[in-house]
């Protein structure tokens, strides 16, 4: 029984460390370029073990920096780390928050870049594109922490109706989607409140809106040849944003509610009624059926100082009727030209938003990852544990996704949750040798991923 059961922990090893090799295999040059802000004649560990560490503390999805501790620390464990991530020890997560209250954030966000820039080179993402070209790349903010008391100069302020002010720091993310179930961040942006905000009665505080115009040129410099069609909310539809998006040579799918662009909704239900050969009824397996109406080039008219600019916009509504009866409404707009043949993917891209939501904040933040909690005072020091966060879930995504686990757990782990226990249990109590870590290593491997476009 007991060599059975370190034959299993053995395989939870083998996984997790071959698909970050398989993937990553340039994991230890990104960290080399992070500056490592200590005394270091003074170090025991070097700045790769802090980060290595960061990172663990999220793909075992421990919850809290004590827990390093307490939940993974062993003899054992620091031999596995070892022999598979070359670490020296795993760092206390005290002196791991003193450290990373001085690294540079702009640092850790390139560590995440190089990554996503190796999964597109190797093609992993490629399969997912809308009309095999566009990566979809959904934009969405969301709270991280909140406090009853100011946590620093940068909270922004939220006033209650009883008087109460609730102090919080949200995040602008903009993530890359794909069907399958993938949501990597790609670029993340601070939402916070400037020095002296409070003070000065002109300046208003930050907002999302804000932080998407300081972040869409971050992600324009780093990913600037990449073919990317944005995946937005309502609070985007507006010409500021069709302006940026032509200006970069995105493409974009916006929610279009009835409070957005009330002119360009008047006009497309006046002109759906005599344009009735724009129209597609699906019914699927599962016996919803979908209707597809669609108007393209509506104008839409800004003043922009003393002249007046015109917007040509496609829009695209669905009605989605249930087996039982029921219906639910959809409807976006668009640079992409509506056709008969492209309305499904169109609204599925469209539709694909929502993972934003579930596969990306509400798993962080109900899954384990514990997104919401206060990881450190320190506002750096907070930034670093968020991004690292996110590398965590790149590669916890591609090992719970990957045809490598599938295949050494064919009866399978249960939920990701349960996938992240094991990975603790097997750094813990798995007992490998260096020998069978080479050969791990050696083995050619392909990891593939299933699609379900």
């Amino acid at each position: 029984m007991a060599q059975e059961k370190n034959s299993s922990l053995k395989k939870m090893l083998r996984v997790f460390s071959v698909t970050v090799k398989h993937f990553f295999p340039s994991m230890e040059n990104y960290f080399r370029k992070v500056s490592d802000p200590r005394q270091v004649k003074k170090t025991r560990y070097p700045l790769r073990d802090f980060l290595w560490t960061g990172i663990l503390l999220f793909c075992c999805r421990l919850e809290a920096r004590r827990q390093l501790q307490e939940r993974l620390k062993s003899d054992e464990t620091e031999k596995n780390l070892k022999k598979i991530l070359d670490m020296v020890g795993l760092p206390h997560g005290d002196t791991l928050d003193d450290c990373f209250c001085r690294i540079q954030v702009e640092q850790i966000e390139m560590v995440r870049t190089q990554m996503i820039h190796r999964l597109i080179r190797m093609k992993v993402l490629e399969k997912y594109r809308l009309f095999d070209r566009y990566y979809m790349i959904a934009a969405d903010a969301s709270g991280v922490r909140s406090f009853d008391t100011k946590h620093c100069e940068h909270c922004l302020e939220r006033k209650h109706a009883s008087g109460k002010i609730t102090y919080y720091h949200p995040i602008l993310e903009m993530k890359l989607i794909t069907s399958n179930g993938f949501a990597f961040s790609i670029e993340s942006e601070f939402i916070e409140n400037p020095e002296g905000w409070d003070t000065n009665e002109k300046m208003k505080q930050d907002c999302e809106i804000k932080a998407f115009y300081r972040l869409a040129p971050k992600l324009k410099m780093y990913f600037s040849r990449l073919p990317i069609c944005l995946l937005l909310d309502g609070l985007y539809a507006g010409a500021p944003v069709f302006k940026l998006c032509e200006d970069y040579g995105w493409k974009y799918i916006v929610v279009l509610t009835d409070d957005d662009l009330p002119s360009v909704t008047r006009e497309f239900t006046t002109l759906r009624e005599i344009t009735p050969h724009n129209r597609r009824i699906m019914k699927t397996a599962d016996d919803f059926i979908r209707e597809y109406s669609w108007v393209n080039e509506i104008e839409y008219k800004t003043r922009e100082t003393s002249t007046t600019r015109s917007f040509f916009l496609n829009v695209l509504d669905l009605m989605e009727t249930k087996p039982e009866g029921s219906k639910t409404h959809f409807r976006w707009i668009s640079n992409l030209t509506v056709t008969i043949d492209n309305a499904h993917p169109v609204a599925k891209g469209g539709r694909l938003r929502w993972k934003i939501e579930n596969e990306g904040f509400n798993t962080q933040k109900n899954g384990g990852y514990n997104l919401e909690h206060c990881y450190a005072q320190n506002p750096n020091s907070a930034k670093i544990f968020y991004l690292l966060l996110q590398i965590a879930c790149i590669i916890m995504r591609l090992v719970e996704l990957g045809s490598l686990l599938k295949q050494s757990f064919p009866n399978r782990l249960g939920s990701f949750e349960n996938i992240a226990k094991k990975l603790t249990e097997a750094f813990l109590y798995a007992s490998i040798t260096r020998s069978i870590v080479n050969s791990w290593f050696e083995r050619h491997v392909q990891i593939r991923f299933e699609n379900t476009s």
